[in-house]
């Protein structure tokens, strides 16, 4: 049977893991095990050599193949952390049986069947959490907090990397992490959207320049593109003679007054689980959420805005 009630604040969180790739193995499942009072139960996951090494490492004591397999095992939660376009029909199972789910970002490939989610999980009481891990990061939450909303004019995040494995949506599965800082940051509704673009030869968008303006006043810009010479990410944020700088994910700049004051933020390594993009501090919140039934920061119905943003992209790139 599975478990249907709400775990007492006070009870061992029965956790199941969907989908062992590289972000579940290097973040998710070394950050679950810093977490007090939690038990991951079972892990699901296509590709056996990866659900066995992972099963050995983490003790996980039951395996299966698909979500279906493991539909009569006790769970409180569990996390989704599949490829986007598998997200959708895997979450709403869940939903509908009344589980609680974290969901790595994007929450589905569509703005419709993002919709649909966040409408079961409304009706089923179930808490339903999207992995926007940088909102929960120690550098995106002290530039939030050094350049408040009266006092920012410009906000400048830009996101990029050589791909070539990326799905037929690179803005969707790659750049909205940081889509989703610039819309946290500026904190309004967006009133317009400009974008430019170019193209891969197969018709996937390449480079992409986003410029938004939102109902408080604030600019926003918006850089992703898929062929630099390497992964970077940055943001950067102006307003009454400051400049705030992120590096990410742990270098922070102030800069006022000819004056530049640097910061370095803790890191831990790949598969040690780190601080510096806000993994562990997001599955800290979501584990407080299940035991207390708030509502997350990053809720489903919060992150259906940043999807509704997206869609406004797409469309205007005719897609």
């Amino acid at each position: 049977m599975l478990c249907l009630f709400e775990p007492r604040e006070d009870a061992i969180m029965k956790i199941a893991i969907v989908g062992l790739g590289f972000i579940s193995l290097s973040e998710f499942l070394p950050a679950l095990m810093k977490m007090k009072d939690i038990e991951i139960v079972c892990a699901i996951e296509p590709n056996q050599e990866r659900l066995q090494d992972a099963a050995r490492k983490y003790n996980i004591p039951k395996l299966f193949t698909s979500v279906e397999e493991m539909m009569e095992v006790d769970i409180d939660a569990a996390l989704v952390l599949t490829p986007y376009k598998a997200t959708f029909g895997i979450v709403r199972e869940l939903l509908a049986r009344g589980i609680d789910v974290f969901s790595e970002k994007p929450m589905a490939e569509t703005l419709e069947q993002a919709e649909d989610l966040v409408r079961l999980a409304e009706e089923k009481n179930a808490i339903y959490m999207i992995g926007l891990n940088r909102r929960f990061a120690d550098s995106f939450l002290r530039a939030k907090q050094l350049m408040p909303i009266a006092k920012m004019e410009l906000v400048s995040v830009e996101k990029v990397k050589h791909m070539t494995y990326y799905h037929d949506k690179p803005m969707l599965d790659f750049g909205i992490h940081s889509l989703d800082v610039l819309l946290w940051l500026c904190d309004g509704k967006v009133t317009s959207c400009t974008v430019n673009y170019t193209r891969m030869p197969d018709g996937r968008e390449s480079s992409v320049q986003v410029q938004l303006s939102f109902d408080n006043g604030v600019k926003g810009q918006f850089l992703m593109s898929c062929c630099a010479g390497l992964w970077e990410e940055t943001v950067r944020m102006f307003g009454h003679a400051r400049t705030i700088e992120i590096q990410a994910p742990n270098v922070f700049k102030v800069k006022e007054n000819g004056q530049v004051t640097e910061t370095v933020f803790g890191v831990t390594g790949p598969g040690g689980g780190s601080n510096s993009f806000g993994f562990q501090q997001e599955l800290e919140h979501f584990a407080e959420c299940v035991r207390t039934r708030a509502q997350p920061l990053t809720s489903g119905k919060v992150a259906l805005y940043t999807q509704q943003v997206m869609e406004m992209v797409y469309k205007q790139m005719g897609k």
